[in-house]
């Protein structure tokens, strides 16, 4: 009977951390016009967020970027004032040790790259982007070419 008693105690256990996890890792951020381009994570009470916003940007964010199994995680564009929400439903994402590829682009602005772990709490932590005017891009969301990729693996 203990035994029993143990096992729906952890049944019941494992239904509420999955069940709490589903709705997935929410990575938030803004994109700014600056004199410089990077991207790095901050604490969401960074003064940096508060640079003027850039409307149409592209975000994309892709899982395992150095293996040739390398997908596609999300995307999204940013508001009127620069900010974005991509919801990444994936498992193990935040707690996972693992890097991801996030590309940010917009015509008229140079791309801005950063491959790195993302933050285990997402709720605190938001991707702040800075672009500055430079060479035209492909349209925003364009495919990079699978020549290009496939390179990567040579």
């Amino acid at each position: 009977m203990r035994a029993r008693s143990i096992r729906l105690m952890l049944l019941g256990v494992l239904l509420i951390v999955t069940g709490g996890c589903s709705s997935g890792y929410t990575l938030s951020g803004r994109v700014v016009r600056t004199d410089s381009a990077y991207a790095t994570f901050v604490d969401a009470s960074d003064s940096r967020l508060e640079a003027p916003g850039l409307a149409g940007a592209s975000v994309r964010i892709y899982r395992d970027p150095e293996t040739i199994n390398r997908s596609l995680a999300g995307r999204a564009t940013t508001d009127a004032d620069g900010n974005f929400t991509i919801v990444l439903p994936q498992f193990g994402v935040g707690w996972m040790e693992e890097t991801w590829h996030i590309v940010i682009s917009r015509s008229q602005y140079g791309n801005v790259e950063t491959t790195e772990p993302l933050p285990s709490s997402s709720s605190r932590r938001r991707l702040l982007v800075s672009m500055r005017r430079g060479t035209s891009n492909p349209s925003a969301g364009e495919a990079e070419d699978l020549y290009e990729q496939a390179g990567r693996y040579r």
